[in-house]
């Protein structure tokens, strides 16, 4: 019997699509992603972290800070 995928996916997308989707990233270069316009993120040093939505507002408020500062 097959699994059901407990992922919720936005319209459009479904778990081969995503999977399909993170194999092409991960096979491209840093270099190769912060030359392509589409993908601004990547051109700055991220991370992505999981915040308790209780402290989202305190979080924006300091990134908000960071970038004015910098």
């Amino acid at each position: 019997m097959k699994q059901r995928d407990p992922n919720k996916y936005p319209p459009g997308l479904n778990q081969k699509k995503v999977a399909r989707i993170i194999r092409y990233y991960d096979a491209r270069r840093n270099n190769d992603l912060k030359d392509d316009p589409d993908h601004a993120l990547v051109r700055e040093a991220t991370s992505w972290v999981e915040v308790p939505d209780a402290l989202l507002p305190a979080v924006k408020r300091f990134i908000s800070t960071h970038r004015k500062s910098a």
